[in-house]
Order: structure tokens, then sequence, then C-alpha cells
């Protein structure tokens, strides 16, 4: 009964994770990533030009379907 308790938590605490690697979100990721101009901004602290580009090919890789990790 207790490993089926601990196999339920384990489901329920994964899920999310596996739903954001699967289906990742633009306000997700740039938050996590830094831009490459700005010292120490990430993506969504960010209004550069390189910033912006680099937000529009995550959209753009989003869309078309890339999870998390092949972002």
């Amino acid at each position: 009964m207790r490993l089926v308790l601990l196999a339920l938590v384990a489901l329920v605490v994964a899920a999310p994770a596996l739903a954001s690697e699967q289906h990742p979100t633009l306000p997700e990721l740039e938050g996590q990533l830094m831009c490459p101009i700005c010292e120490g901004e990430t993506l969504a602290q960010s209004d550069s030009p390189a910033a912006q580009r680099i937000k529009v090919e995550i959209q753009e890789r989003i869309a078309a379907g890339d999870t998390r990790s092949e972002i």
C-alpha cells in the first residue's frame, strides 16, 4: 500500500515537469535563458534586438512542436 502511494505521489509531482518538457511556454523559457547581450539579464528582462530575435525563434520552435530540450 505504501509503495502504491509513493508511486502515485511521484506521478503527480512528475506530471507538470513532463508537461513543461513536452509543451514549454515562452514565459517559462524566457525567464530561464540569459540575454547574450545584456549582462545578467534574462530574455524576459531584456528588450535588446538580440533578445527579441531569440524570443521570436523560441516562439516559432514552440509552434513547431519542439520540446524544451530541443529548443
